[in-house]
Parts: structure tokens; C-alpha cells; sequence
């Protein structure tokens, strides 16, 4: 029989790898493609009980393995598949979907078998006019200067690995630095199968205005740690990166300033606010309330626009409380995990079989865990962003769009303007945008399943308005 600590290495060895692959399938780490044939969007119909739509996403392929979203007559991600050199297998086991075929040979035609709720039919799909899924990513070669660079946190002893693009190789120009929001991110700013860091880049540099874009701690080429890391943390790697940017001949070094995506519009703010040379923030979809709050009115958005299954509603509720509890006892990262995850066991063996047996399941909840009881996530429950943005004196632009569920664009941007306000800052546009979710998409519900399906990366109206407010903040225009 194995010992206690023979049984813990096999299961933390399982979890690894368990994690790798969920990791993999959500968040879509880059890896090299030998084959594209799949890519694009496939279209048909099945006769069913009544005429059926097909409608489906092929973001990525690799040689043995397919990442697809479907849109119709359901959204939701295919969660297994497999393609041996031929025949290509997708699945969406809970929405009960199934979907295989081999592509003809003019390459446009996908032919094979549809299976919903236990019956299935012949289906024969074709690709849409247009196979590219991110009309927004920019393709090379580019029409602007691309340099791959690196620079030093001294502070952390970090070295961050990122891009600066200029609009011209010659010249000097504004620049600004980018930052994504509260989970890691390359300076691509993948998220929701999107690259929302790359597409801003591209835009404004088309526009005249240098970019740096860089991973995140941990993540690609970049050194330490997210997770056990603050946004005050965060804040020096962007302090440091405008150290890196006004020491080039290239760029105007009066002229730079910080770009923030949700969480990442408080870092750059505490930025700001530490490196008073720091011409402008821009936040985007930023809080405003404290994210005790925010966590909650998350919650219950997402609930009732069933994007988690409701089984997990009150699971979600009852850790959040206890991590709080917890924390304003004095625990740190590692007791509350402790005990939370305690309460996750139990709450697993009590689900209904049919949910117990979801592959992968409770590594999921698991990793979700860990990340809500990080050092990370536990600053930014003390932390109140109001308190921050009172201390801003440089110029702000803040942007939300009205369908954010995930940070509701009228409580937080009202926090947002009433703190500057307090604070006294003198130079402040506030924007609340219609039809916009989280990501600036334009939307019609917000939900991270629709985001998913969404064509866009960011609406054409949020670029220009950025890219006008700064070159007028450049003294540009």
C-alpha cells in the first residue's frame, strides 16, 4: 500500500497535467501549427425534427488536436477533440453535440455526421467567404517598425520580454505602454480568443503613436510571478517600462502614457501616481468599487446569463464569503486555500453523479480556487480604487461599455469620476458606451459565451476615440 506522501505526489502529478490541459483549452497557449486546413467559419443546415442551422469556429489547429467554438444552434466550446490526419472529432458533451467529418478536396466542403441529444444526421458544411474567425489581427508584414525588447523591474529583479512598434523607423514619437487585466497575459493580450493588447497596438501605431506591449510576470517570455504578486507590483513593471521607453531616441519622452484594461486601469493608475512624469492614463473598463462588491454583482450577472451552471451559483457565493471572512481575520493566501479548499472537497462529493463524473471538473473549481485565494486576488480585496484614483493629477480617459457584466459600466464609472472630482484633477473624460461588453465588442448581451463567438476584438469607435484623445494629449492635435 502507498504511503500518504507516495498518494500525494502521484495526485499532485495528475493535477499538473490535468491543469496544463484546461489551461490549454481556455485560455488557448500558443504553440506552432503544422496545419490550418480547419481554420475559419463552417456553415450548414441538418434535417432534424425541423430545418437545424450548423454553425461553428475553427480558431486553431495543431496536428492531432482542434479548438472550436460553436455559435449555432447553441454557443459553446467544444470541449474534446481529435484529429488523426483526416477525420476531424469535436464535442460538447454537456450541450450533448458531436460533431465528425473529413474535409473534401477542394477544401471548403466539410462532410460527416451531426449528433444532438442521442440521434444524429449527415451533414455536409461549407467555409465561409471569409475563413479568417479575427478580421481585427493584423497579419505581416506590417507597415510600421517592430523591435522585440526586454527590460528590468529593479526593484522585483524581474525582466520583462515584450514588443515596441514604432510608425516609423526613423523619428520620434508619443508613446504609450499596455497593460490587460487581472488574470496573466502575453503582450498580445489573449483572452476570450482574442488578442485585444496586439489589435489596440497595431491601431494606434498605425496612427502615429509608439506602443510597448509586454507579458506579463510568468507568463511567455517574462520572469516572476503573477500570482503572488500586487498590482502596486505590477505598477513598478509598468514604472519600469517607462524608464525603458524615455531612455530611447526614438520616443518623446515628455510624451508617454499608460493604457489599463479592467484591473490593469488600477495598476496603471497607481503608476501614475508614483512617476508624476507620466503624461496621461487611460483606464478601460476599469472598478471603481471595491472588488468585494464587484465580485458579487459579477456573480449574479454571470448567473443569470448562464454562463456557469447554476449548480455552482451558490458554491461561488459561499467561497467568496468565507474568503473574505477569513481574510479580515488576518489568514494569509495559504491558510484560506486551506480551509476553502476543505469546504471544495465536500461540496464535490456531494454534487449528483451526473456532474462528479465531468471530466476534469473539480481540477477546474480547483485552479479557480487558487486563483481567488492568491496573494493577488487578496490584495485587491482590501484594496479600495477610489482611494487611487483621488491621488491622480495627470489627465484621465475612462471607457466602459454599457453590456459589461463583468465591471457594469454606470456604478463604476460614477466611483471613478466622483473620486477624481475628490481628488481635484482637472483634466478627466468619463464615457459610458452603448452596446459594449467588457471587452469593447459590440454585443447584445455582455455574456463571455457570446464574446467568444463575437467576430470583432474591439469596436472601431473605442480605437478612434483613444487614439484621438492621445495625440490631443501630445500635444499633437
Amino acid at each position: 500500500m502507498l504511503s500518504l506522501a507516495e498518494q500525494f505526489a502521484i495526485m499532485k502529478g495528475l493535477a499538473l497535467k490535468c491543469l496544463v490541459i484546461i489551461v490549454q483549452i481556455l485560455f488557448l497557449l500558443p504553440r506552432v501549427s503544422s496545419s490550418q486546413e480547419f481554420i475559419g467559419l463552417w456553415k450548414g443546415k441538418i434535417q432534424a425534427d425541423s430545418l437545424l442551422e450548423i454553425k461553428f469556429n475553427v480558431l486553431k489547429q495543431e496536428p492531432s488536436v482542434v479548438w472550436a467554438i460553436m455559435t449555432k444552434p447553441k454557443i459553446c466550446a467544444f470541449t474534446d477533440s481529435c484529429f488523426n490526419g483526416k477525420t476531424l472529432q469535436l464535442m460538447a458533451q454537456k450541450e450533448k453535440f458531436a460533431l465528425t467529418g473529413k474535409i473534401t478536396d477542394n477544401k471548403n466542403q466539410f462532410s460527416g455526421e451531426f449528433t444532438i441529444n442521442g440521434k444524429t444526421y449527415p451533414v455536409d458544411l461549407f467555409r465561409g467567404e471569409k475563413p479568417i474567425y479575427r478580421p481585427q489581427e493584423p497579419n505581416e508584414p506590417f507597415p510600421y517598425y517592430s523591435e522585440e525588447v526586454t527590460f528590468r523591474n529593479e526593484k522585483d529583479s524581474v525582466v520583462l520580454s515584450g514588443t515596441v512598434t514604432l510608425p516609423d523607423k526613423e523619428g520620434r514619437f508619443p508613446a504609450v505602454i499596455l497593460k490587460g487585466g487581472s488574470s496573466p497575459v502575453s503582450r498580445d493580450g489573449e483572452g476570450t480568443f482574442h488578442k485585444n493588447l496586439l489589435v489596440i497596438a497595431d491601431y494606434l501605431t498605425r496612427n502615429g503613436i509608439a506602443v510597448l506591449r509586454y507579458d506579463d510576470r510568468g507568463i511567455g517570455k517574462s520572469t516572476g510571478n503573477f500570482w503572488t504578486s500586487t498590482a502596486v507590483n505590477l505598477s513598478d513593471d509598468m514604472i519600469a517600462g517607462y524608464k525603458y521607453l524615455s531612455s530611447r531616441d526614438d520616443i518623446e519622452n515628455n510624451r508617454i502614457g499608460l493604457v489599463g484594461h479592467s484591473e490593469g486601469g488600477m495598476v496603471v493608475s497607481i503608476a501614475a501616481i508614483q512617476c508624476k512624469i507620466i503624461k496621461f492614463v487611460i483606464m478601460l473598463a476599469s472598478p471603481g468599487i471595491n472588488f468585494r462588491n464587484l465580485s458579487t454583482i459579477q456573480r449574479e450577472s454571470k448567473f443569470l446569463l448562464e454562463d456557469f451552471p447554476s449548480s455552482f451559483h451558490d458554491f461561488w457565493l459561499r467561497t467568496d464569503s468565507m474568503i473574505f471572512t477569513l481574510l479580515d481575520r488576518g489568514k494569509n493566501s495559504k491558510e484560506i486555500f486551506e480551509e476553502t479548499n476543505s469546504y471544495l472537497n465536500d461540496y464535490f462529493q456531494n454534487l449528483p453523479d451526473s456532474l462528479r463524473k465531468i471530466s476534469l471538473l473539480q481540477t477546474y473549481l480547483l485552479i479557480n480556487l487558487r486563483k481567488r485565494t492568491s496573494i493577488h486576488y487578496l490584495y485587491l480585496y482590501n484594496v479600495k480604487p477610489t482611494e487611487i484614483y483621488q491621488k491622480l493629477t495627470c489627465p484621465v480617459l475612462s471607457l466602459n461599455g454599457t453590456n459589461d457584466i463583468h465591471v457594469p459600466a454606470r456604478i463604476n464609472q460614477a466611483a471613478i469620476r466622483q473620486a477624481l472630482l475628490v481628488g481635484g484633477n482637472k483634466d478627466f473624460k468619463i464615457l459610458e458606451m452603448g452596446g459594449l461588453n467588457h471587452f469593447f465588442q459590440e454585443c447584445e448581451t455582455g455574456s463571455e459565451k457570446e464574446a467568444l463567438a463575437i467576430a470583432q476584438t474591439i469596436s472601431p469607435k473605442v480605437l478612434e476615440i483613444i487614439t484621438e484623445w492621445i495625440l490631443q494629449h501630445s500635444g499633437i492635435e
